[in-house]
């Protein structure tokens, strides 16, 4: 806990200079408060290194101790060893279950009658990819889908492309096989009995169980040499929160006895979608060149969307080398994926410089004074950096895993196959909208529907990323709306096998004048609140904040139904979209 303390305390110290404390200072008490924020920057460095050295010697110590007697027996050598797939070509399992999706679909109501769509050229499949944002983006997602599910579009969604905080709220709905509607009523029955609540007094719990936790979860990890980290126990502390039986959603077993491929089950069926989750982690090129890969978790495999290489979910963790499986490990726990997804406190300082300060100074609308102090703080990085390197880009909080591609032969880069262990991230810090997934060409989707829960939406920064990311990969996407509405666009490339894409967000334009104008929508907005409700005012004054675990009733009802109304405002204007695309509209 100290560690985590020492680093908040540098992380404040760096954020409380960025935002602004400096703006009414003389040049001489402007250079004094650096010259003191450096000093104390610099202490708290100091002082990490020795709590962090101290408390990896005794993991270590207490690994050595117990691995001479169970790592033995846990450590087994696989009889069928599991290898590494290579090509972007999708999964055999993937392939059955969009044909159990499709056999399932066809006793659905068609999706023509659902969208007012006379005929449609072919039958359509429909993507739907979810955002980032801690417990603001778990909640307007299930407001999202709520809307979608009332609609009938969610029936027609095949795959579900989701990072950080939208997983929290993916992974536990499909597990909890519930309408989202029903899960919904769950989660605000949790909020308000305070079972969804990060506080002082949550490790003291009864039910939490933190010895099994250890038995069950963190010592088999140790046992086989697994690293294990603060996003095991992060992770283990979501999913405390999400799936602990008072309130529960899912049945039948204890909060840290699930697993993601848990989920094979329900998805080989073509009962739910296919969850396409994300995460990073930092790579170099044959070239020396770093930057993130993306990968891609399904309860099937875990893939490497930059290379085409993929490992069974169940082995990711196992031991390989030259592309096969050499020892089995214990599977990791839903928790691990759910800390690793929602893991945005692992960016190092690196990152930090990047998408705080480097950002900050090319916006067009910063002062003069914010693009200096930017500069200021990152010129203290820069000098940081040369100090400490290893605080600068060591990813303390982040997710290690042993490297299932390690020993392999080129065309990866030797930096990539010598390294034994991969460090995983939140895939927000990159990009907060999951689209890579949804391009893969046998998916064969035809329409991507965006629902962006980031806190900048209303600004289109995170769309204009998501097109640039696009371009960047060889799609030539223009936007073909009339381009006046930050809330909802309309994309599409020149080759018509590409999907087309919607994008919507949360901050509804005009968004009064839209309710007063259609008796559905004013009987909606006033049944939960949203006369009363200003999501700005909300993110502003932290209760709607990315870091903000704690969320009265009254917010969760009003975010979430945010969400729905975004849906319903714009589903007129999609219908029309993609009826315009794929088929003719009923007059």
């Amino acid at each position: 806990m100290k560690k985590i303390v020492l680093i908040v305390n540098a992380a404040s110290l760096i954020m409380s200079l960025q935002g602004g404390e400096t703006k009414n200072l003389s040049p001489a008490a402007e250079k004094s408060y650096l010259s003191s924020f450096y000093d104390q920057v610099t202490s708290s460095f100091t002082q990490f290194n020795s709590v962090y050295s101290s408390l990896t010697q005794q993991l270590e110590d207490t690994a050595s101790y117990f691995l001479g007697s169970a790592g033995s027996k846990l450590r087994v050598q696989p009889q069928s060893p599991l290898k590494v797939e290579e090509g972007k070509n999708i999964s055999l399992a993937e392939k059955k279950f969009l044909s159990a999706w499709e056999r399932n679909n066809a006793r659905k109501k068609s999706l023509e009658e659902i969208l007012s769509i006379k005929k449609l050229d072919r039958p359509l499949k429909i993507g739907l990819s979810v955002t980032g944002g801690g417990f603001r983006a778990m909640i307007l997602t299930g407001g999202y889908m709520a809307a979608l599910e009332e609609w009938g579009v969610l029936a027609w969604i095949s795959h579900i492309a989701a990072l950080s905080g939208s997983t929290w709220f993916l992974i536990p709905w499909m597990m909890s096989q519930l309408s989202v509607h029903r899960y919904q009523t769950k989660i605000a029955q949790k909020i308000q009995d305070g079972t969804l609540s990060i506080s002082s007094s949550i490790l003291q719990r009864a039910d939490m169980d933190l010895v099994s936790f250890w038995q069950k979860v963190i010592w088999p990890k140790i046992a086989v040499g697994q690293p294990v980290g603060w996003v095991d126990w992060y992770g283990g502390l979501l999913s405390y929160l999400l799936f602990h039986e008072k309130g529960t959603v899912v049945q039948g077993s204890q909060w840290y006895d699930h697993h993601f491929s848990d989920l094979a089950s329900i998805v080989e069926k073509g009962l739910g979608p296919l969850p396409l989750c994300a995460s990073i982690s930092m790579h170099k090129d044959t070239a020396g060149n770093a930057r993130y890969n993306w990968y891609e978790f399904t309860p099937f495999d875990v893939r490497n969307l930059t290379l085409g290489l993929s490992v069974p979910m169940s082995a990711f963790g196992s031991n390989f080398n030259k592309g096969l499986q050499t020892s089995m490990a214990p599977e990791q726990s839903l928790g691990f994926f759910l800390g690793m997804f929602g893991s945005a406190l692992a960016i190092n300082f690196a990152d930090a410089t990047r998408i705080f300060f480097d950002e900050a100074e090319k916006k067009e609308e910063a002062s003069y004074l914010e693009a200096m102090q930017s500069h200021a703080v990152r010129t203290l990085l820069a000098e940081l950096k040369k100090i400490y390197p290893k605080f600068f880009y060591n990813r303390y909080m982040a997710a290690q895993v042993p490297n299932p591609f390690f020993g392999m032969s080129t065309p990866l880069s030797n930096w990539l196959t010598g390294r034994k262990l991969l460090t995983f991230l939140d895939a927000g810090p990159d990009a907060n909208i999951p689209i890579l997934s949804l391009m893969q060409r046998e998916r064969e989707l035809d329409v991507i529907i965006v629902a962006d829960s980031s806190s900048d939406a209303d600004t289109g920064q995170e769309a204009k990323k998501m097109i640039n990311t696009l371009i960047q990969e060889g799609f030539d996407y223009k936007r073909v709306d009339t381009g006046s509405s930050n809330s909802l666009h309309f994309y599409k490339t020149s080759d018509s096998r590409d999907p087309r894409i919607i994008y919507l967000n949360f901050f509804i334009e005009n968004q009064q004048q839209k309710i007063d104008n259609d008796k559905e929508l004013s009987i909606f907005a006033k049944q939960h609140k949203l006369d009363t409700f200003n999501i700005s005012a909300c993110i502003n004054s932290g209760a709607c904040n990315t870091f903000n675990f704690n969320y009265t009733p009254e917010e969760f009802e009003q975010l979430s139904s945010l969400g729905s109304l975004a849906i319903m405002v714009y589903k007129d204007a999609i219908a029309k979209f993609i009826a315009q695309e794929f088929g003719k509209a009923e007059e």
